[in-house]
């Protein structure tokens, strides 16, 4: 029996005396869901969805990406959820993957085999490596979960892994990014199977940060039940009304920034492998309803609103990335003036283009100016 009705908000609650901001510490929470249920699983949508994501973390240097991540290496560590190493070959990380094979029992005892592996990384281009194509079409090949996958060695010739199942959870900034990763795969096969999760700040100011006391041990506990869920998620008609006048609305509730065109693709995909996590969350029956889709897709939007940040380092735009950290600025104080703004970032970005910045945010809907009528300020508010 579990402690907490909900998992993620105790986990939020836990860690709420530290200066991570919530969407960090929301997706972690759903990152160490995703890695106790394992391949063991999943939801029917023309074929079986399992619940792994690519959840990566990414912000300028400071915004405490390592300390919303750290809790959740503890808990997982106390359940003995196998964890990939930081640095990897791509034929060390097939090793690391065929020797997590286990076999589970599901509920109505049909057996099922799997590789399951978790990449927990608070600097996840260390784990990318330089460039590495190889290892990042591997990423992408194994993000669906084959039942099998075939592969040749050097010496003993035809090989497979059965139950193929990766999850990871990490950490990193916009400019390493594009450093570790080619520009083929930003915005491309790879990037559009990860959640980036963006910040530009902490989210307070905690000269003491410490976890709820004796929180940990059930925290832990209640992984525990949740890792015993398997089988399928069962979804209901009043998700399904909703979930398809959204699908059916062609993202009409995102952004139109190229940089995210392979990612809008896969929205729904995302949509749904994250109602499984907060299903997971809040029940033990694995229903997936029209409650689980209003949160899920709730945290979405809020995540998919920050999301271009990780791309602020992708484009020919010099003021690229200032523009993403001014824009989340807006959008956390909903409204400012320019005065506040330049002098706040004046060492990184001269008044001209700052007046540029924000034209173009308001070209593109994202914000108001209105001039003040004494002096040459400017009141910014979010649309």
């Amino acid at each position: 029996m579990r402690h907490y009705k909900n998992f993620i908000e105790a986990y939020l609650k836990y860690t709420d005396n530290t200066e991570p901001s919530t969407l960090y510490r929301t997706w972690v929470a759903v990152g160490i869901i995703n890695a106790v249920l394992q391949r063991k699983c999943y939801h029917v949508h023309s074929e079986k969805v399992y619940t792994n994501e690519y959840i990566v973390l990414i912000g300028p240097s400071g915004c405490r990406k390592g300390t919303a991540m750290r809790p959740a290496s503890s808990l997982l560590q106390s359940l003995g959820i196998t964890i990939a190493p930081n640095a990897v070959t791509r034929r060390s990380i097939m090793s690391e993957l065929e020797s997590a094979n286990s076999i589970t029992i599901n509920k109505d005892n049909t057996t099922n085999q799997s590789c399951a592996l978790t990449v927990f990384s608070e600097e996840i281009t260390v784990f990318f490596g330089a460039k590495d194509i190889q290892l990042m079409q591997l990423l992408i090949d194994w993000y669906d979960g084959h039942d099998q996958w075939d592969y040749k060695t050097e010496h003993a010739g035809n090989a497979s892994i059965k139950g193929v199942w990766l999850n990871i959870i990490g950490a990193t900034t916009p400019d390493l990014l594009q450093e570790s990763l080619p520009k083929s795969v930003l915005g491309g096969g790879l990037s559009s199977r990860i959640v980036f999760v963006f910040s530009s700040r902490k989210e307070k100011i905690i000269t003491r940060p410490s976890y709820e006391e004796n929180m940990e041990e059930l925290l832990a506990h209640d992984l525990g039940e949740i890792h015993q869920l398997s089988g399928e998620f069962k979804i209901t008609d009043d998700f399904f009304a909703l979930y398809d006048k959204w699908y059916q609305a062609n993202h009409k509730d995102f952004t139109k920034d190229s940089r995210l065109d392979k990612y809008r693709e896969r929205r729904s995909l995302h949509l749904r492998k994250l109602c499984m996590s907060i299903s997971a969350s809040l029940r033990d029956d694995m229903i997936i309803d029209a409650n689980i889709f209003n949160i899920a897709i709730d945290l979405l939007r809020k995540t998919e609103a920050l999301m271009i940040g990780a791309y602020s380092q992708v484009g020919k735009d010099p003021t690229a990335y200032m523009q993403t950290i001014i824009l989340d600025k807006i959008k956390t104080e909903r409204k400012t003036t320019l005065k506040d703004i330049y002098k706040q970032y004046f060492f990184d970005i001269s008044m001209e283009d700052l007046t540029k910045i924000l034209i173009s945010l308001e070209t593109r809907e994202e914000i108001s100016l209105v001039k003040v009528n004494s002096g040459n300020d400017l009141i910014i508010e979010k649309i």
